[in-house]
């Protein structure tokens, strides 16, 4: 019987399990259910899973899945291009002191990333700068390593575990850091969050505890509003035996300024809502905040003015660890959420589950909304990070093929490693070179001031020979191919403070550059940015031999409060080098 289903499975899996259906679903297993019912097709899926496993690259690489097995073939094929078509990875892997799970873009121009101590993976948290001006030796790097607390009330002191946190900007340009780990072993079967709240100065350079939210936030999500207060959702409760979601809304809100005041955690619990870890959230030019995924049913729009929520249509399918992004629109804002990649957890085979390729979107300003697929990307992905570049285009970095029950979130294959460059001319991803490293569970991807991405993180790889983890991180700089298509304007002087709604004048060396935008820096983990967007501005005028005169964003619906890095473009893209403005009302 067993060769009898063998065959069968070959031979179905021949005629189908290579064919994506239209909405970009791998389709075998729903055809297999139909035709021979859902044991029988099980067994099928079991089949192939074992033969997948099978397929390992194994020697003295770490051991990768097959590219001619899982998927990619195409991929690999397609051509590499030249920088100025597709960028150019230009600084290999550095050493970094610590894996960078958590990353941030600081408006002193330093990143700030953080993870933890191994192999005490539960009690001690390690985070560190990493200065650009500096290179990229082990003098630009500055340790600044949390407070010690009394993370789980035993009265021993840690270095707070903030790895795994929710981490976002906030108006004054520090980082908000909400909740972390707590346990993820021993009496504990599922992890849990701690509900400790940190602020990180980047002027100081210092850790400063905040009032703590009242249950434990484990994964949680950020997002900066209008009027400077950071709503704050999901995540894991301290619970036992683990594994208890955080339905609570709060919110922080900063201190008022005065020397040695803290801000404060308000509940509000008519926007208590169920949710994924981990969310995508944004503000959008109507003052509400759109939930986009994770899971297919994580939708809908908070209004800020009665923080309750109203439905939106549900999502084509779970995302778990896809990348999200508000795509740029124009000076009055965008309410465009693009959700990219992901996967669905595999109910026939526990363990498994596929990255998609496929991408959805949807307008929220639409009177109808309703999500539809989008240009897909080339390679299945999940765990991988989009970033939004000032040509208004987008890099898709890293990612993975899923989840694997040999080696977890920690399994890529060499088409992976390609970043994808979202050409909004075309409406289509291509293809562009790989780095050196893979970037997967939980890898981080920034927007350098330069117009460079910064890429770490992913605490496992690369994996030893036997699937151990890596004990040590790197990071790698990728430059879009606007860095190889001429001449860079320059901002030679630009105003620090902006109001919203306001002319103000940019002085540039060619004097006749007619573009510019602003965005936000990103903070960024397990595949969710809760920070960055980008806002093109409108223009004014151009001043002779002066350079553009511009308008600030309308309101801070449009653009929240807080530092954004202003470029300028010429009529070719190419963007200069940022400056810093700090928008307020």
């Amino acid at each position: 019987m067993a060769g009898a289903v063998g065959a069968c499975a070959t031979g179905i899996a021949a005629a189908g399990d290579q064919v994506a259906q239209p909405d970009g679903h791998y389709g075998l297993r729903a055809f297999e259910t139909a035709l021979l019912g859902p044991e029988h097709a099980a067994e099928h899926a079991r089949l192939r899973r074992a033969q997948r496993t099978a397929a390992y690259v194994q020697g003295p690489q770490p051991p990768r899945y097959s590219d001619t097995v899982l998927r990619g073939k195409a991929a690999l094929r397609a051509q590499r291009g030249k920088a100025s078509q597709v960028g150019k990875w230009t600084t290999p892997p550095f050493p970094i002191p610590t894996w960078a799970i958590n990353a941030a873009m600081l408006p002193t121009g330093k990143v700030l990333f953080y993870s933890y101590i191994r192999p005490s993976k539960d009690s001690a948290g390690r985070a560190a700068l990493w200065d650009p001006s500096k290179g990229t030796g082990p003098d630009s790097f500055t340790e600044v390593d949390p407070p010690l607390i009394d993370v789980d009330g035993d009265g021993d002191l840690e270095k707070a575990p903030i790895f795994c946190s929710g981490l976002s900007m906030l108006a004054d340009g520090s980082v908000l850091v909400v909740g972390g780990i707590l346990r993820s072993h021993g009496a504990y079967t599922d992890p849990t969050g701690h509900n400790h709240v940190f602020t990180f100065d980047p002027w100081t350079e210092t850790w400063t505890e905040q009032p703590a939210t009242e249950e434990g936030r484990y994964y949680p999500s950020e997002v900066l509003l209008a009027d400077g207060t950071t709503a704050i959702l999901s995540g894991l409760t301290e619970d036992p035996p683990g594994g208890v979601p955080n339905d609570q809304l709060e919110l922080f809100v900063p201190d008022n300024g005065d020397a040695d005041s803290l801000g404060t955690i308000q509940r509000v619990p008519s926007g208590d809502l169920q949710m994924h870890n981990y969310p995508h959230l944004f503000e959008l030019p109507s003052g509400d905040v759109i939930l986009a995924g994770p899971n297919h049913d994580d939708t809908g729009l908070l209004s800020t003015d009665t923080f309750t929520w109203t439905n939106l249509p549900q999502l084509d399918q779970d995302r778990i660890y896809s990348a999200a992004v508000l795509r740029p629109e124009g000076p009055q804002g965008s309410s465009k959420v693009t959700v990219l990649g992901g996967f669905q957890r595999d109910d026939y085979t526990p363990g498994y589950s596929d990255s998609v390729a496929t991408t959805e979107t949807i307008n929220a300003s639409d009177p109808n909304p309703q999500w539809q697929h989008d240009a897909p990307l080339n390679v299945p992905r999940a765990f991988e990070n989009t970033v939004l570049l000032p040509d208004g285009s987008m890099v898709t970095v890293g990612g993975g093929v899923g989840e694997r029950p040999d080696v977890g979130n920690y399994g890529a294959t060499a088409s992976d490693k390609r970043v994808e460059l979202y050409d909004p001319g075309t409406d289509s991803w291509r293809l562009g070179p790989a780095e050196q490293e893979y970037r997967t569970y939980p890898s981080t991807a920034l927007l350098l001031p330069d117009g460079r991405v910064w890429s770490a993180g992913d605490d496992g790889n690369p994996l030893g020979p036997n699937g151990e983890k890596s004990t040590s991180d790197t990071a790698e700089i990728y430059s879009p191919p606007y860095l190889f298509a001429g001449p860079r304007p320059k901002i030679k002087r630009a105003p620090s403070q902006l109001g919203y709604d306001a002319s103000f004048q940019v002085r540039t060396l060619g004097a006749d550059e007619q573009k510019a935008v602003l965005i936000a820096p990103g903070a960024t983990t397990h595949a969710v940015d809760m920070s960055q967007r980008m806002v093109p501005l409108a223009l004014d005028q151009v001043v002779a031999g002066v350079g553009p005169k511009l308008v600030s964003p309308p309101n801070p619906k449009v653009a929240p409060p807080g530092y954004y890095m202003l470029f300028v473009l010429n009529d070719s893209g190419v963007p200069s080098k940022a400056v810093w403005v700090h928008l307020s009302e």
